[in-house]
C-alpha cells in the first residue's frame, strides 16, 4: 500500500479534491462531466455507462444511484489532455502496457490497463483493499 505522501504533489490531488477532502465536484463536472463512464453497481453484477456529471450528482446527492462504483475508466484515453499523476520513480516501467498488442484492435481489454476508480465512502474494488 503507498501513503498518501506519493500523491501529495499530483495536480489530480489538488484539482480533484477540495480542502476539506471531499472530491471537488464542481471541478470535475465542468472539466470531465461530458466523458462517459463505466458504472458497476454495488454488488458487482450490473454495469452500465453513464456520464460523469450524472455519476458526480448522484455520489454527491446520495441517491439511489449513488450505490454505483466508477470502475476501470480509461481516463487518459478518453480524457487526460495534460498529465494529472506522475509516477513514483518504481512504478514507472509499465510491464503490462510494453505488450505489442496493448494498443492494437486484437486486445481483447479495449486498451490499456491505467484506469480511474471513484466510489462513495466504504466503496473499493479488490485492488484497492
Amino acid at each position: 500500500m503507498l501513503s498518501s505522501e506519493f500523491t501529495n504533489s499530483w495536480p489530480a490531488r489538488k484539482l480533484w479534491v477540495s480542502p476539506d477532502g471531499q472530491p471537488n465536484y464542481e471541478y470535475l463536472r465542468t472539466k470531465y462531466g461530458k466523458c462517459i463512464v463505466p458504472a458497476l453497481s454495488a454488488d458487482g453484477y450490473v454495469y452500465e455507462e453513464i456520464s460523469l456529471e450524472k455519476y458526480l450528482d448522484d455520489m454527491e446527492n446520495c441517491t439511489h444511484k449513488a450505490k454505483l462504483y466508477l470502475k476501470d475508466w480509461h481516463f487518459q484515453s478518453t480524457a487526460m489532455h495534460k498529465p494529472v499523476y506522475d509516477l513514483p520513480l518504481f512504478l514507472r516501467f509499465d510491464w503490462i502496457n510494453q505488450e505489442s498488442w496493448t494498443s492494437d484492435v486484437s486486445n481483447p481489454f479495449g486498451g490499456d490497463y491505467r484506469f480511474v476508480y471513484i466510489g462513495a465512502k466504504g466503496q473499493n474494488s479488490i485492488v484497492m483493499l
